[in-house]
């Protein structure tokens, strides 16, 4: 399993070093964030299932410590997630413990940004941001809008090599959607068309083949690596993502 981040954004640095200060606070005592009823009569089951959250200070791994972009703070946040067990007796719902990590940055263009990490999926992130907000912790949970047309492409070709493209949306009698495979894709004739004619890019794929990573950025603001990394070094790779995107103005609110 790869792993896949979560941008949050602060209004400006004063209101990031105000909810770290808060996720402090948070650290060491394991809490209650939800409680969930469950009944099932034909077991005479009647439970309310306590859902807990507990928050871990770390300090993070660096490849090269004297040169990191990275906050000195870093946190594990641990949640309890529900999940759905299907057996011959029925729906079952557990709950299932998962880890995803927060780091900040601290480079002064994206130095208002925070990114929350996971290699459990959707499913973790949308737990974590509900235990931010009932704590009253309000980052702005952003995305990276994909822009439509040749647009889109320069803006990706600015982050490096694409390897693969998905576009829909064609317009056109025969071809609706298209995947591309192979080097520097957003220089491609092919691709280009594709989008002059309608098409929406869906999804794009930057490859770094020397150190074999590759980062999917889609059009619902999805940043995910295929590939299971450290999770402070995949943070460092999105960075630039963030800083460009910021630059040309293709940040939005979820």
């Amino acid at each position: 399993m790869g792993i896949l981040a979560s941008i949050l954004m602060f209004a400006n640095v004063e209101n990031k070093l105000s909810f770290l200060l808060k996720l402090e606070d948070l650290i060491g005592e394991r809490r209650e964030y939800d409680r969930v009823s469950w009944r099932l009569r034909e077991y005479n089951i009647d439970l309310d299932i306590p859902f807990f959250f507990q928050l871990e200070k770390i300090g993070a791994q660096r490849r090269l410590a004297e040169k990191s972009i990275l906050g000195d703070e870093a946190f594990i946040l641990k949640v309890d997630v529900p999940v759905e067990h299907r057996s011959f007796e029925g729906l079952w719902r557990v709950k299932d413990t998962k880890e995803l990590r927060i780091f900040h940055y601290k480079k002064p263009e994206i130095e208002n940004f925070a990114v929350m990490v996971t290699e459990h999926g959707s499913a973790a992130i949308k737990c974590a941001l509900r235990i931010l907000k009932k704590q009253k912790l309000y980052p702005l949970e952003v995305y990276v809008e994909l822009p439509r047309g040749r647009r889109g492409l320069d803006l990706i070709g600015d982050l490096g090599n694409m390897g693969r493209i998905y576009i829909s949306n064609v317009l056109n009698s025969f071809v609706k959607g298209a995947g591309l495979y192979g080097k520097d894709l957003q220089r491609s004739d092919v691709a280009e068309d594709l989008l002059r004619r309608g098409g929406k890019i869906k999804a794009a794929v930057l490859e770094d083949r020397q150190r074999n990573i590759k980062i999917v950025i889609s059009s619902k603001g999805i940043i995910y690596s295929y590939r299971k990394i450290l999770p402070e070094v995949f943070v460092e790779e999105i960075a630039n993502i963030i800083e460009v995107f910021k630059q040309r103005n293709f940040i939005r609110l979820k």
